[in-house]
């Protein structure tokens, strides 16, 4: 490919890329064998969405902070407004929303394929919550708006395990499936940016869609009654 045939694409990639900022990414951090600590790491969670704020304020390409319960939650469905508010305040938005089914001694033998029923249905309802903490009312309408639901292809074995407790069926295991890139951030789809043939499975998944859906900065469905 010559070079002024593809700047345009290069350009064009560029305005719409984003980075979502992880909220432990800013608090002291190491690996399983130690924490490394660091002067001005953030202690609390409005100071990372503090930290994020000035992130995305000097780079304009971080606008949403992964967040995860019970780290930035720690009380979980009743810190929703709080954080929310954090988010709020600083500029940004609350990105993706992680599960925490490992942490608790519990789950030494696992979590939703635990052989205890109490320890799965304990990890079912925290996964449940963390859907909940997600929801954002639908504006002018009954109900909620999904406003981001992602699938890491490079990163999913396709166990099934997550379509169990889904509490409305709206995740299945279908029988077609052709998505092939470039690049790892294209086994990553975020379903409320596809066209609602393919987000609903009425259509397959292929990797052009993937690719526009990237571009998409709002939801494609407005939520219920649309």
């Amino acid at each position: 490919m010559s070079k002024g045939s593809s700047e345009p694409t290069l350009w064009k990639s560029l305005a719409t890329f984003r980075i979502e900022l992880p909220s432990w990414g800013f608090a002291n951090t190491g690996t399983r064998f130690g924490k490394f600590t660091q002067l001005g790491a953030a202690t609390s969670t409005e100071e990372k969405f503090s930290d994020a704020g000035q992130v995305n304020h000097f780079t304009g390409i971080c606008p949403t902070v992964a967040v995860h319960v019970l780290w930035d939650f720690p009380e979980g469905l009743k810190s929703t407004n709080e954080v929310k508010g954090y988010a709020a305040k600083y500029g940004v938005g609350v990105g993706a929303i992680n599960p925490n089914v490992f942490q608790d001694q519990i789950y030494k033998y696992g979590s939703l394929a635990n052989p205890d029923p109490t320890v799965r249905q304990a990890a079912l309802q925290h996964i449940l919550d963390c859907i909940e903490i997600g929801k954002q009312k639908a504006p002018e309408k009954k109900g909620f708006q999904l406003t981001e639901f992602v699938i890491d292809y490079g990163k999913c074995l396709f166990c099934a395990l997550c379509v169990e407790p889904c509490p409305v069926d709206c995740i299945f295991m279908g029988s077609s499936h052709d998505l092939s890139c470039y690049s790892r951030d294209g086994c990553r789809v975020d379903f409320t940016r596809l066209p609602v043939e393919i987000a609903w499975g009425k259509a397959t998944l292929e990797p052009l869609a993937v690719a526009q859906s990237k571009s998409v900065l709002r939801p494609v469905h407005g939520g219920p009654n649309q």
